[in-house]
């Protein structure tokens, strides 16, 4: 679901951004490196040292241009079905251009993929000074709240209460990533207790 919103809003960004052919739409958005289409300039093919080797390469390559290309035609075709994008003509060249229907669609995906929490694994990191959290995540946004309860007790926090977790651990930098990506630094507290006992506040 996310990685399909993903590819979805990016490619109504797109064609919010620019009017594009298909040949020009389908070359941006495969060297795009967020795409979730992997770019062609990554693909590093075995070195070969013979002249079938050079053609084994070549047509591997070729074959996954084409690849690639088909997943973007099938792309702009299901927008335009959708009535999500639409064609026009500028400068005698048929181009596509975002609808209003497009532009609802692309709020609409914006606003669902803000609900989803990441599913990622957190590998925390031990550490000699004690972690507390406190949060206080709005009810509307209870899904958010039980992912940091459940991500706080894998990272090895322990519960005081359902909203202050305790622990010798050093939070991973994906995971302060991720609260902040997901708007959640502003509902929390994190402080260490140092070697004399004094709180510091680290978030």
């Amino acid at each position: 679901m996310r990685r399909r919103g993903e590819i979805l809003l990016k490619a109504l960004e797109m064609f919010e951004e620019v009017v594009y052919t298909t040949a020009d739409f389908t070359r941006a958005f495969l060297s795009s490196t967020k795409s979730d289409y992997r770019p062609l300039h990554n693909f590093v093919p075995e070195p070969h040292k013979t002249i079938a080797g050079d053609i084994k390469r070549n047509m591997a390559l070729k074959e996954m241009e084409a690849r690639e290309k088909q997943k973007v035609y099938n792309l702009i075709s299901y927008l335009r079905k959708d009535g999500l994008i639409k064609m026009i003509k500028t400068g005698g060249e048929s181009s596509w251009k975002i609808t209003a229907k497009g532009e609802g669609k692309k709020e609409n995906i914006k606003s669902q993929l803000s609900l989803l929490i990441p599913s990622r694994k957190y590998i925390p990191a031990r550490s000699k000074e004690t972690l507390i959290v406190s949060f206080d995540v709005p009810e509307k946004e209870r899904r958010k709240r039980e992912w940091l309860r459940t991500c706080l007790k894998n990272l090895g926090l322990k519960m005081l209460h359902k909203s202050v977790w305790m622990g010798r651990v050093r939070l991973p930098e994906n995971f302060i990533d991720d609260l902040r990506e997901y708007n959640l630094i502003p509902c929390l507290q994190i402080f260490s207790v140092t070697k004399t006992g004094t709180l510091k506040q680290l978030v």
